[in-house]
């Protein structure tokens, strides 16, 4: 199994930073916005905290979840 993954692990290294990547824009666009309208667009149906509190759970969790399954694997 080792053999297998060996030559894929750059591949998935070059994924979680593409991921880094949108997670970021993602976060830099929703800024952009806040700072031009005062507000953040938020989840149809939420209140304005309620709302601003979910949207960045899921930024989080679009971070850590596949994060901390990446750090699960050895490798040296």
């Amino acid at each position: 199994m080792k053999k297998e993954f060996d030559p894929n692990y750059p591949v998935i290294v070059r994924m979680m930073d593409e991921e880094l990547n949108r997670v970021k824009q993602i976060y830099d666009r929703q800024m952009a916005i806040k700072a031009e309208t005062g507000s953040m667009p938020v989840h149809k149906n939420m209140a304005k905290v309620s709302g601003n509190m979910k949207w960045s759970q899921e930024l989080r969790d679009r971070i850590t979840i596949p994060m901390s399954q990446f750090k699960a694997i050895e490798h040296p």
